[in-house]
């Protein structure tokens, strides 16, 4: 994430961004609504559920967050007086 620092700069420092990061990982991953019952059958089910997600995902987060950073920077500096 720190190849990301000086394009996130503007909007927060880097431990912003790797918490960011770190939330929408774990949205992506854990299950949108709350377990049923706290159940080892659904805690495992939620996890295999992660585990198959998983492989991959860094990279992938990573190859579409380093564009996002650098339009909003090329949108940034068209837009400035």
């Amino acid at each position: 994430m720190s190849r990301f620092d000086a394009l996130y700069a503007p909007m927060g420092d880097s431990a912003e961004l790797r918490e960011t990061a770190l939330e929408h990982l774990k949205r992506y991953l854990l299950p949108n609504e709350p377990l049923p019952a706290l159940t080892r059958a659904h805690f495992e089910t939620a996890a295999a559920a992660a585990r198959q997600r998983l492989p991959g995902l860094a990279p992938q987060f990573m190859d579409r967050l380093g564009p996002i950073l650098q339009l909003r920077q090329q949108v940034q500096q068209r837009s400035a007086p």
